[in-house]
Parts: C-alpha cells; sequence; structure tokens
C-alpha cells in the first residue's frame, strides 16, 4: 500500500513523502529553503523592571532668566562681638543739655569746726524801749458792745528814747517798733472781750486779739488776751492799751494784777 502525504504546516515546499505500505520509512530528505516570515504576534505581556543602570555625567549648566528675588528671610541670631578697631579719635561732640535736677542726696556727715572768727563789735543796744503796767486789779465800766475803754496803767517800766505818761507812751523817734502787751479779764457771766493797741486813739489792727472766755470755777470765766507784733510810729504817736465786749456786757468785768504794755525800737 503506498501513500502520498501533504500538510499546511509550512512546509509546502518539501517534497513529498511516499511510503510504501510494502517497505520501510526511508531516510529523511534533507531541510529545504526557509519558507516566508509570518504576520507578527500579539505583544506579550510586560517583563520586570531591570536594575538600575549606572549615572551618567552631569550635563551642562542650562541658560535661563533669573527668578524674581524672594522674600527676606528672618533675622539671624546676633553674632558674636567682633574685635575693636583701630582708628583715629574724632573732635569731641557739643556739650548736651543740662538734665533734670536728680532727687536730694542723704544728709552727708557733719564736717569739723571751722576756725574761730574774729572777734565782733559789742551790740549797742536798743535805742528806744519802755512800758507801763499795773500792779492791782481794775473794773473797766464797759457800758456798751465795741465800745473801747482805756486800761489804767499806773506804774512805768525802764525806759529809754520814749516819754511814759499817764496810762500811754509817747514816741520821741520815727521807726519800726515791735509792741508787748498782756491781759487777763474774768467775769461772773460769759463774755467776748476785744484788746487793741492805740496810736493817738486811732486802733493799730494789727494789735486786735479776740477771746471768749472760759470757766475757771462754778461762777467765774477768764479769758487771757496777749499780742505781739511790729508796727512803724512816727514822732508823738501816743501809745495806750483798750478792752471791749463784742456783745452786750454783762456781769462785772475785772482785769487782774499786772496787765502790761511794752514798746521797742528796731532800727
Amino acid at each position: 500500500m503506498s501513500c502520498f502525504c501533504n500538510n499546511n504546516n509550512g512546509f509546502n515546499n518539501r517534497p513529498p513523502i511516499i511510503i510504501n505500505s510494502s517497505g520501510g520509512v526511508g531516510p529523511q530528505g534533507p531541510i529545504g529553503p526557509a519558507g516566508p516570515v509570518g504576520n507578527t504576534g500579539p505583544t506579550g505581556p510586560q517583563g520586570p523592571i531591570g536594575p538600575t543602570g549606572v549615572q551618567g555625567p552631569i550635563g551642562p549648566t542650562g541658560i535661563g532668566l533669573i527668578g524674581p528675588t524672594g522674600p527676606i528671610g528672618p533675622t539671624g541670631p546676633i553674632g558674636p562681638i567682633g574685635p575693636t578697631g583701630v582708628g583715629v579719635t574724632g573732635p569731641q561732640g557739643p556739650i548736651g543739655p543740662t538734665g533734670p535736677t536728680g532727687p536730694t542726696g542723704p544728709t552727708g556727715l557733719q564736717g569739723p569746726v571751722g576756725p574761730e572768727g574774729p572777734e565782733g563789735t559789742t551790740p549797742a543796744g536798743l535805742a528806744a524801749y519802755g512800758g507801763l503796767y499795773n500792779n492791782g486789779q481794775q473794773t473797766p465800766n464797759i457800758t456798751t458792745q465795741n465800745t473801747f475803754v482805756q486800761l489804767q496803767l499806773d506804774t512805768p517800766l525802764p525806759s529809754t528814747g520814749v516819754t511814759t505818761g499817764t496810762n500811754q507812751v509817747e514816741i520821741t523817734a520815727d521807726g519800726d517798733y515791735e509792741i508787748y502787751y498782756n491781759v487777763y479779764v474774768t467775769n461772773t457771766d460769759e463774755q467776748t472781750y476785744q484788746v487793741e493797741v492805740r496810736d493817738s486813739a486811732s486802733p493799730i489792727q494789727q494789735s486786735i486779739t479776740t477771746v471768749h472766755t472760759s470757766e475757771t470755777t462754778t461762777s467765774n470765766y477768764g479769758a487771757r488776751l496777749t499780742n505781739a507784733f511790729i508796727v512803724t510810729l512816727t514822732t508823738g504817736a501816743q501809745i495806750d492799751l483798750a478792752i471791749t465786749t463784742t456783745e452786750t456786757p454783762a456781769g462785772t468785768t475785772t482785769v487782774e494784777t499786772n496787765p502790761i504794755l511794752i514798746v521797742k525800737l528796731l532800727n
């Protein structure tokens, strides 16, 4: 039996193989020439990423426009003080304005006693002085409030440069005088008293003293009226002392022992 075999597996140009049913398979013939390239098959799945290659050399610097300046960064910490520079001292500047006075400092220690000064001259004393008083009680007749009654001063004090008369001192030299008086008065009723020094019957305003009596016993009231002042007087002035009440007189007014009036020339 013989068979003629042919197939379509890309070997169409091979010579046919004849099998003789009566004999065995003969030797394979020589390989024929390659057939034409077949159609490209579909792309297979991507293989795994290969290992990173060696870095290549740095390329040349690119050329481009300079971008805008960025914002100023925060101030960095202060660096260490640098060495003192060497240079010529400049001229002194002008003196600035005086500052405010500072607070008073504590009192310092007392210094040593200074040398003794030269001996002074002996003062000549007052050029004029004098006065009057009364060494007994008196009861001035005060009948109307604010109407002054002269006090009785019948005993002179030592004096010079003035003339003492009845109840008054006469000034014999112009100048500034210190005048002093002291009067203690009592009454069986409460009263407000005033005492004044008069210059030729005119009151000297700075001499007026007003005092309300205070209780001294269960049936008596008392008040002390005293003053010292300076006044300018002229030659011939008649200085005396007077008393009154500032309310309707009541009770019995008694000026106790030793009312006094003193004048002293100061210049």
